[in-house]
């Protein structure tokens, strides 16, 4: 067993389905869970030591899968419909900006053939290190689909 998180305000792994990620010289597992105030975060724990820390911060809770970049460097995860990166070296998340599509005219939600409010879908994978694909529902001319993005980062 390598975590003990049932005496949490929260307890246990917590928040949308998700997979463990493992850093990849194998020394760190990456997990969501909730902070104290219940809202989706990172955590982080030591295979070797079993320390725990919660990395991020976040106002609006993680919305789905993390991934993290082929160096180990850089988690990608949606947070708010927004892209983020946060930097595992000097702890910074940087929100992508440029990622928020809730609010472009061609991706509003359209009643009821979105299966939730516009946020990305699924996983947010890292191709190398400067690029991501995303997965969202974009409007097209004869309905809504479901569709890969890649994102420069």
């Amino acid at each position: 067993r390598l975590t003990f998180l049932e005496n949490r305000p929260f307890p246990g792994v917590q928040g949308p389905r998700h997979w463990l990620v493992s850093s990849p010289d194998g020394r760190a597992l990456y997990f969501l869970l909730r902070d104290g105030n219940g809202v989706v975060q990172v955590a982080e724990i030591g295979i070797d030591s079993g320390d725990l820390r919660i990395l991020t911060e976040l106002e609006h809770g993680i919305e789905g899968q993390i991934s993290i970049d082929p160096e180990g460097g850089r988690l990608a995860m949606v947070s708010d419909g927004v892209v983020h990166i946060y930097d595992l070296g000097t702890g910074v998340v940087t929100p992508c900006q440029e990622t928020r599509w809730k609010k472009t005219p061609d991706s509003e939600p359209i009643g009821e053939t979105l299966p939730y409010d516009g946020s990305y879908v699924g996983a947010v994978h890292f191709v190398g290190s400067r690029d991501l694909l995303v997965n969202r529902y974009v409007r097209g001319v004869t309905g809504t689909f479901l569709q890969i993005l890649r994102l420069e980062i």
